[in-house]
């Protein structure tokens, strides 16, 4: 997790080991895992964004995974764990192309925005802050998993806290907690909607 890593470069990893067949979630993982939990962070956020995150069930998937990778991330591991029941879930390749090129489009627009800053925002044990802020924004997908859309203002900041990783970009950092305040009452108001 340390130097500078472009979101667009990993969009291009997984777009490369894209081979025209399904790809499982284990496959994607390993396209872009030894850029770090960062990257296992982003990718699914900025996947929950895209026209991916509309598939029946993808919010659940990706909550799960953020859950997994960002609770990974808070205990100090090093390597990525997921379960069988999730590395084995598989994607046609079709909609990764998709999801990709939608990615990429986004993803060249943020990298020119990223740059080593404010970096005390991304040291010590603030990537760990993150994760778990991470962690608490993806628990909170569930509750309004069936709302349209409700689910991209979690992944945004989910979005920020990773490129704030992975460029070790502060500025990115502030910008997702300075968020959070704004998605605790949009939760708030969908739950009592949906109540």
């Amino acid at each position: 997790m340390s130097g500078t890593t472009s979101l667009t470069s990993i969009v291009d990893d997984l777009s490369e080991a894209n081979d025209g067949q399904t790809m499982s979630v284990g496959e994607i993982v390993d396209a872009f895992g030894h850029r770090g939990f960062g990257a296992l962070l982003g990718v699914p956020a900025l996947i929950s964004i895209s026209p991916l995150g509309a598939i029946p069930g993808a919010s659940l998937i990706i909550a799960v995974l953020l859950v997994l990778v960002g609770a990974q991330l808070v205990a100090g591991r090093k390597n990525p764990w997921l379960p069988g029941f999730l590395r084995n879930r598989t994607v046609s390749a079709d909609r990764v192309d998709r999801g990709t090129a939608f990615m990429r489009r986004w993803s060249e627009r943020i990298d020119r925005w990223l740059h080593r800053r404010l970096e005390v925002f991304v040291s010590g044990p603030a990537n760990q802050l993150m994760a778990a802020a991470s962690v608490l924004l993806a628990l909170s997908f569930l509750p309004v998993v069936l709302i349209p859309w409700a689910v991209v203002m979690p992944s945004l900041i989910i979005l920020l806290f990773a490129v704030a990783i992975i460029a070790r970009d502060g500025l990115s950092a502030l910008v997702g907690w300075v968020l959070c305040p704004l998605w605790l009452w949009l939760f708030w108001r969908f739950t009592m909607i949906a109540a």
